[in-house]
């Protein structure tokens, strides 16, 4: 079992890797982002969000407002890929992976901590 620094630190590694510029970009984070304006895409997207990776976080963050965190963990993660590889937003797209890894270690390791 990891303790809380280390999954944060296992999930900032991860979400740098998964994110890095000319990486693979995640289909379903691209199908996500251009059906969104669509009411029924939404809907499904929103059940599917909900029923997988939301759930996985929640019982990851476990604890008082495990659900909102685990919300704030997805828009974390969307947020980044969002800017650092399909906008490619200069400080975040070709920032040093260590840099990367600790500010984002960081903000992970509040999000599993807090208790309020």
């Amino acid at each position: 079992n990891l303790d809380r620094t280390d999954m944060a630190r296992a999930f900032a590694n991860s979400l740098v890797d998964v994110t890095r510029p000319g990486g693979p970009r995640l289909d379903g984070f691209m199908i996500l982002l251009r059906s969104s304006g669509s009411s029924v895409a939404s809907r499904i997207a929103r059940e599917r969000i909900a029923a997988i990776h939301h759930a996985t976080a929640t019982q990851a963050i476990s604890g008082q407002h495990a659900a909102e965190k685990a919300a704030v963990f997805l828009a974390l993660v969307a947020g980044v890929q969002l800017l650092r590889q399909m906008l490619e937003l200069q400080p975040i797209a070709k920032a040093d992976t260590n840099v990367l890894t600790s500010i984002l270690t960081d903000v992970i390791s509040a999000l599993l901590t807090s208790v309020s």
